[in-house]
């Protein structure tokens, strides 16, 4: 699961947008709470990530393990990570 940090940092909100309007339909209440939920898990894994990212370095994570040029790379450092939790 570390090794997916960032990308799950991202498809949580994601995800919960999409389900939330769906849910919504059902109950207000249970899509507005899919949403304030996910937000804080993802808050929570910006936190891991940021502890990762002081105690071994930078990290750099490829979407699909595609060549640079062609695929969607993230370089996370201490300031991105800071910011990633800020945000």
């Amino acid at each position: 699961m570390m090794r997916n940090l960032p990308a799950l940092i991202i498809i949580f909100p994601l995800v919960s947008a999409l389900l939330s309007v769906f849910l919504s339909k059902i109950s207000l209440y249970l899509g507005r709470n899919l949403v304030i939920t996910s937000i804080f898990i993802s808050l929570a894994l910006s936190i891991v990530q940021l502890r990762e990212v002081i105690i071994n370095g930078p990290i750099s994570y490829k979407f699909g393990n595609y060549a640079v040029p062609y695929g969607i790379e993230f370089k996370i450092d201490t300031i991105n990570a800071i910011m990633l939790v800020m945000i």
